[in-house]
């Protein structure tokens, strides 16, 4: 059966095990086929795996730890709710931003650093907009809200301090060019990766808010709509500013391609 069958006969996630265990099965699917959006699936599946470690050496780490699971629980739902989506070819119902995603790492044009940003730029600046939304009722009152933002805050810092072994991890499997930036750029890419966390959960916030207090269903969709074209315009405007760098892009495609992801599948190995 296809990934995307076994993704979305699956029912929604429990535990963040079982996200972790997904991710897993997805990233060795998707090395297997030599296909760039396992590059995204590894980004993602560390961090998970992060935020687990960190609750598990010390559970008192956030107010409530149980809202800060389902958060990453209902989150990780909507990236595969558009995998699956996108998959079936249903494109007209999968949100903007990850097309765009989806399409660079399918049609391999991209390049290792723009899957990262491209994928968090989706799926934090739409799909955390909106599992916020699912999270409406945790999210009532003055009081409610703010000691979920220290949460949200504090899972911000966590998530910042892993994005150095992060690309470490990233760099091995895929692209031992990042490593290369750091020497010549003074780790640019850490920073771009590392501003695209802060700014886009920030972002996502307001607008998380936003499709809460919307007065109407027909409000709220509007809403919807505006984010989802406003994720889409900010992957752009990444992808753009890039591409004015043509022969640079280039070079990294081709060195990316002689990569060997056999070395790659091994390692998942160990």
């Amino acid at each position: 059966m296809i990934i995307y069958d076994v993704i979305a006969n699956q029912q929604k996630y429990q535990t963040l095990s079982d996200i972790i265990q997904d991710l897993k099965a997805l990233e060795t699917i998707f090395i297997n086929h030599r296909d760039r959006r396992a590059v995204f699936v590894t980004l993602y599946l560390k961090m998970t795996q992060e935020l687990q470690k960190s609750i598990a050496v010390n559970p008192q780490i956030f107010q409530d730890v149980e809202w800060v699971k389902s958060a990453a629980l209902v989150f990780a739902n909507g990236y595969r709710t558009a995998l699956s989506n996108y998959g079936r070819l249903k494109r007209d119902i999968v949100p903007k931003a990850w097309v765009l995603a989806f399409d660079m790492a399918t049609e391999d044009k991209s390049i290792v650093i723009l899957d990262m940003i491209l994928g968090i730029n989706a799926h934090v600046n739409y799909d955390l907009a909106l599992a916020l939304l699912e999270l409406r009722d945790t999210l009532k009152t003055y009081d409610d809200r703010k000691k979920r933002k220290s949460d949200f805050d504090k899972l911000n810092d966590i998530l910042n301090d892993a994005t150095d072994p992060i690309q470490d991890v990233i760099s091995h499997k895929y692209s031992p060019l990042l490593r290369m930036f750091d020497f010549f750029t003074g780790s640019l890419d850490e920073e771009m990766t590392r501003f695209s966390f802060e700014t886009a959960r920030e972002h996502s916030w307001v607008n998380g808010l936003a499709l809460i207090n919307a007065s109407s269903e027909e409000e709220r969709e509007m809403q919807r709509k505006k984010i989802d074209e406003q994720s889409h315009a900010m992957g752009r405007f990444v992808l753009l500013t890039l591409q004015q760098f043509p022969l640079l892009m280039d070079a990294v495609r081709l060195a990316e391609r002689r990569h060997k992801w056999v070395n790659v599948i091994e390692s998942l190995k160990d």
